[in-house]
């Protein structure tokens, strides 16, 4: 299988394609991002949940466009105005 030019990518692709990445994904993310090799601020692309700015960063880097980020598993804990309860 080629590699392709975009770790975000590949990293994309894999988490619309394997449920145990998405699961390890799910119970750490930014342990499962680096792990793929992403770059911190790949890491925030994808944590921002916006596909606009995720297909900037992957076709940036040389890669195809996303069609969607149903695979995104935003933590119930992530954000500013979490408040935990």
């Amino acid at each position: 299988m080629a590699s392709s030019p975009s770790p975000l990518h590949d990293f994309v692709t894999r988490m619309q394609n394997e449920p145990d990445l998405q699961q390890q994904y799910a119970a750490d993310p930014t342990g499962t991002m680096t792990a793929a090799g992403l770059s911190s601020e790949d890491q925030n692309v994808v944590q921002s949940g916006d596909l606009n700015q995720l297909n900037a960063a992957v076709q940036q880097q040389g890669g195809s466009p996303v069609h969607d980020m149903d695979w995104l598993i935003i933590p119930s804990d992530a954000g500013p105005d979490s408040t935990g309860a």
